[in-house]
């Protein structure tokens, strides 16, 4: 393997990283429950992006009610838009199904919503612990729904709908595209995004070459913390037998007719041979598939407040050609 040279930014943010989790340890107690654990992490997480200075965008926070299930969903869209119909991206944040917040991606929300000109659809998914599967994946589908019968409510462009879900969320918006090719509303979404994805196999990863290579704290995400994670919400019955929490699960025919995909993956990052496999099922099923590799990156690269990089930059233009050619087909 040749020698990893990590972007600076990233490399200084997991020696701060790791210094921070040193002093953490010997702040906390190993005997707490799981939920004060989380919540702790929560709040630690959240501390982080205090006072992070954000591009000014139009906010509009909206509580629906589809199939039963209560949705809290804020549409981002850029300044000066009010009145425009806007092509929409529904937006499926990561955060290990535990954390994840507006203010956490807020820069990422924002970045797509001005330099693509769309709406973005913030869904406020109800997180595990307290969430058990399938609650959110039904909350993810049942966003794509409602977004697709309803948006012209709120001034978005029905035709011209994509998804984007980063490492926990890409799942999520997998899944949910599944669902919607087997319910009917395949055709709804025109484009997917796959930022560095969870795939739902903690039970097999450890045979991928990244997770051995990369799967230990000192590259922010370790294959143990990983697996908890997953199992927590997907559940290891879950992961063994359904094809919406393991996608590695799904067969070619499962597969075939969805989206155009865009699998974005980071080099320093235990998921990443995984989410490369799984590019190519896609592949594989005949569909429309690009995935790339970006150099120099750990996992969950775009969402840490952290400076821009060239890395974030050119997958923000990566996602910005996804969606241009995506929508400009449907004209």
């Amino acid at each position: 393997m040749a020698p990893l040279t990590l972007d600076p930014v990233y490399a200084s943010f997991l020696e701060m990283k790791k210094r921070f989790q040193k002093h953490n340890k010997n702040n906390t107690t190993e005997d707490q429950d799981i939920y004060s654990k989380v919540k702790h992490i929560r709040e630690m997480s959240e501390k982080a992006y205090i006072g992070r200075q954000l591009a000014e965008i139009i906010e509009q926070e909206k509580t629906v009610v589809y199939n039963g299930i209560e949705l809290h969903l804020t549409i981002f869209r850029p300044v000066g838009s009010e009145n425009e119909v806007l092509p929409a991206v529904i937006f499926f944040h990561g955060g290990g199904f535990i954390m994840g917040s507006k203010n956490m991606y807020g820069k990422n929300i924002r970045d797509i919503s001005t330099q693509n000109h769309v709406a973005v659809v913030y869904i406020e998914l109800t997180l595990a612990p307290e969430a058990k599967y399938p609650l959110m994946h039904n909350e993810g589908f049942s966003t794509l729904a409602w977004v697709f019968e309803n948006g012209q409510s709120i001034n978005i462009d029905v035709n011209k709908l994509a998804v984007i879900g980063d490492s926990a969320g890409g799942l999520i918006v997998t899944a949910v595209s599944l669902m919607a090719k087997e319910r009917g509303l395949g055709e709804a979404i025109k484009a997917l995004v796959l930022i560095y994805p969870a795939t739902g196999a903690a039970l097999t990863r450890q045979g991928y070459e990244s997770c051995q290579l990369f799967g230990t704290e000192e590259y922010g995400l370790s294959a143990e913390d990983s697996a908890m994670l997953e199992t927590l919400y997907l559940g290891v019955e879950n992961m063994e037998n359904d094809k919406h929490a393991n996608l590695f699960l799904n067969t070619s025919d499962d597969l075939k007719g969805l989206p155009p995909t865009l699998l974005l993956t980071a080099e320093a990052d235990m998921l990443r041979d995984e989410g490369e496999a799984f590019a190519r099922k896609l592949i594989d099923a005949g569909n429309s598939t690009c995935a790339i590799r970006i150099l120099g990156t750990i996992h969950a690269f775009l969402c840490f407040p952290l400076p821009e990089t060239p890395p974030y930059r050119q997958t923000m233009a990566l996602i910005k050609q996804q969606l241009n050619q995506a929508f400009n087909d449907q004209k």
